[in-house]
């Protein structure tokens, strides 16, 4: 098949759980399947990864630049649009995917993340959306901690217009594909779901230790894995420290706060 993909990121480096994630898809379809990726960067020095995608697919990239300018807020503010489809409302996108479906006969187009859904034309080809979260419900756990708080009615409205416009694309496409069975009773449709895998040829058990060691790996960029470290921090952990006094706690990854 002839696979146009849509990625709000480059797929590489492998920084974060989404990047990991859209890498190996490309790369495993690629062994069957001829792939076209469009990706967002947000910088230039980005267009150095390009290489090694290039090993399993034709890249191209479209800049986004930084998410908080006026002309986004601006635009989240007096449309319909909330704030992540007004960063992700790109112009040469737009353009450039109707260039390529005019020009270019695809079997699917497989997009990742929602918030790209705006920049497809009208279009005959099989569409099928990959969830990586429910974003609506990620944001608005987010808004209802939001600090200082009194923003924090804005940002559940903007919550409300990210909902309504998730949503219907999820009645969109042909087919929509959720990470969890929990994120599968969220939706509103009919999903597949296709859980993250692990790299069994890379990451190998190790000889086992006497006291017991526990990982947390991520990217602390973003709020669910905050959110999580500090529910492991404060909720789990010292249940865990009372029966095995000897374990050892290691969170590690990018962008942890106070680091």
């Amino acid at each position: 098949m002839k696979i146009l993909m849509l990625t709000p990121y480059l797929p590489f480096p492998l920084f974060s759980g989404g990047q990991i994630r859209s890498y190996n898809i490309v790369k495993e379809l690629s062994k069957k399947h001829e792939i076209t990726l469009f990706s967002v960067i947000r910088e230039e020095k980005e267009k150095a990864s390009l290489n090694e995608l290039s090993k399993f697919c034709q890249v191209k990239t479209f800049f986004r630049g930084k998410a908080f300018t006026p002309s986004h807020i601006l635009s989240a503010g007096f449309s319909t649009y909330p704030f992540i489809l007004a960063v992700y409302d790109i112009p040469e996108l737009k353009r450039s995917i109707e260039e390529e479906l005019s020009k270019k006969t695809y079997d699917i187009i497989h997009v990742e993340t929602f918030y790209l859904m705006h920049n497809i034309p009208k279009h005959t080809i099989p569409l099928v959306l990959f969830e990586q979260n429910i974003e609506y419900d990620v944001y608005r756990r987010i808004a209802q901690y939001f600090e200082p708080s009194f923003l924090r009615p804005l940002l559940l409205f903007d919550v409300l217009k990210m909902k309504k416009w998730e949503e219907d694309f999820w009645n969109r496409v042909n087919a929509l594909v959720v990470m969890s069975e929990p994120e599968k009773k969220m939706v509103t449709r009919d999903a597949f779901v296709c859980g993250n895998g692990v790299d069994s040829t890379f990451y190998k058990p190790l000889a086992r230790k006497k006291d017991l060691r526990i990982l947390f790996l991520g990217n602390f960029k973003w709020f669910q894995n905050v959110d999580a470290a500090r529910f492991i921090i404060t909720e789990i952990w010292p249940h865990i420290q009372d029966k095995l006094s000897g374990a050892k706690l290691f969170i590690v990854g990018k962008n942890i706060p106070g680091n």
